[in-house]
């Protein structure tokens, strides 16, 4: 049996949100309605599921920078990014062009 994913408190969602937990208390509500995910322990002390965050994150994100996200994410795909770059820099600019 696997263990539980651990949960997070208001204040590590408004970070991952890049706001203040005032913000989020504020928010909350008008972001649930807009699809954001409820908190899986509501009360006094709300608990969230950080992967629930962060698919309502990449949800939000236009498919442009999804892809750029994606690549970033991809060591393979910076490796090459990094030679084709220094391939670029060393290559005579006959070639380049």
């Amino acid at each position: 049996m696997s263990a539980p994913r651990p949960l997070i408190g208001a204040r590590e969602v408004a970070a991952l949100l890049g706001r203040s937990p005032a913000w989020l208390a504020r928010a909350r509500r008008s972001l649930e309605a807009a699809g954001f995910p409820p908190p899986l322990l509501p009360g006094r002390w709300p608990r969230w599921d950080p992967a629930a965050i962060a698919a309502w994150q990449d949800a939000q994100m236009p498919p442009s920078l999804a892809a750029q996200r994606a690549r970033a994410a991809d060591p393979m795909a910076q490796a090459e990014q990094v030679l084709l770059a220094r391939a670029m820099a060393m290559a005579p600019a006959s070639v380049v062009e």
